[in-house]
C-alpha cells in the first residue's frame, strides 16, 4: 500500500476497486465535485463557453488556411465552391456543441492552478462507464488531437471529401446549397471540438462531447457564471452493478487543511453511497 493511501486510511475495497479501471480523470472545484456527488451527472459546457472560448476557431483558422492555398489553384467553378466554404467557415460559432473535459493526468500543477483554485479535486471517472454512456445518448468520448500535421490531415479529408460531392454535382451553379448538402459544417463540428493548440499537449484532454445539437432542443438547461447566462447539457451518470457512480478515484489537490479535507470527504463518499479510493495530491500547498 502506497504512502497516499495509508494516509488517507484507503480501504482493501476501495483500492480494489480503483485498480480494476482505467480512469479519466476531472479536475474541478469543491462546489463541482460536491454537484456531481449531489444530482448523479455531468455538466457538458457549450463550446463557445469554455474557460477558453477560442478552441473551436482553432480549427476554423486551419481549415480556412488550407482552403485559401486550394483556391489559388483552383478552377473558377471549383474556386466558387470553395468560396462558399469559407463563407460558412466566416460565419461559424461551433453551434451547440456540448463539452466535458478530462485528462489521463491525476495530479498535474499546471492543472489544478488553471482550473480549480484553492482546495479543488481530481475526480477519476471510470472510462469504460464513460463509453457505455455514450451509447445511450447523443456523446462520444474522443481524445484530443494536438499534432499540427494530424489536425491539418484530418481537416483536408474533410475538405476533400466535400470537393468530391461538388464534383459530382456537374453543371450546378447554387454553390451555398451544395455545399450544405456536403456536411463540410456537419464534419468540421465533429472533428474541430476534438482539436486543441499544440501549446496545450502535456494536459492530454479527453472529452465527452455531444451534438451539435438544434437550437430547438428543449433538453439544454441554462446556469450563471461571471455575470454570463451559460447553456449546458446534463448528462446523467448511471450507478453500478454495486450500486456506485462510476467514480473510483478522488485526488485532493493542494490546501491548507487537508486532512480536514480528507475527512469531510471520505464521510460525504458514504453519505451521497459512493465508493471511491482518495489520495492527496504530490503538489506541495503554498499559501
Amino acid at each position: 500500500m502506497s504512502f497516499f493511501e495509508e494516509e488517507l486510511g484507503a480501504t482493501q475495497l476501495e483500492t480494489e476497486r480503483a485498480e480494476r479501471y482505467e480512469r479519466l480523470y476531472h479536475y474541478t472545484s469543491v462546489e463541482g465535485l460536491k454537484g456531481i456527488l449531489d444530482n448523479e451527472s455531468l455538466w457538458t459546457t457549450q463550446i463557445q463557453y469554455m474557460n477558453d472560448s477560442k478552441e473551436f476557431g482553432h480549427a476554423v483558422d486551419i481549415a480556412l488556411g488550407l482552403i485559401k492555398r486550394k483556391k489559388f489553384s483552383a478552377s473558377a467553378r471549383l474556386a466558387q465552391f470553395y468560396s462558399a466554404m469559407e463563407n460558412t467557415l466566416g460565419s461559424s460559432n461551433g453551434a451547440r456543441t456540448f463539452i466535458f473535459s478530462m485528462t489521463e493526468n491525476p495530479d498535474q500543477l499546471s492543472q489544478w492552478r488553471g482550473y480549480c483554485g484553492l482546495g479543488g479535486y481530481s475526480i477519476g471517472f471510470n472510462k469504460s462507464a464513460l463509453q457505455e454512456l455514450c451509447e445511450t445518448s447523443n456523446f462520444r468520448l474522443e481524445k484530443c488531437v494536438y499534432d499540427d500535421t494530424e489536425k491539418e490531415r484530418l481537416i483536408g479529408e474533410v475538405i476533400e471529401a466535400a470537393v468530391s460531392y461538388f464534383e459530382s454535382q456537374d453543371g450546378r451553379e447554387d454553390f451555398d446549397v451544395i455545399e450544405r448538402e456536403s456536411k463540410f459544417y456537419s464534419r468540421i463540428l465533429k472533428i474541430g471540438s476534438t482539436m486543441k493548440h499544440s501549446s496545450f499537449v502535456e494536459e492530454q484532454e479527453w472529452r465527452l462531447i455531444g451534438g451539435p445539437f438544434s437550437w430547438k432542443d428543449k433538453k439544454s438547461q441554462w446556469r450563471t457564471r461571471d455575470g454570463l447566462l451559460l447553456p449546458y447539457y446534463e448528462l446523467k451518470l448511471v450507478r453500478d452493478e454495486d450500486g456506485y457512480l462510476p467514480i473510483s478515484e478522488v485526488y485532493l489537490g493542494p490546501c491548507k487543511e487537508r486532512h480536514l479535507a480528507a475527512e469531510s470527504l471520505r464521510v460525504y463518499m458514504q453519505v451521497t453511497k459512493n465508493l471511491f479510493r482518495r489520495r492527496y495530491s504530490k503538489t506541495p500547498y503554498r499559501g
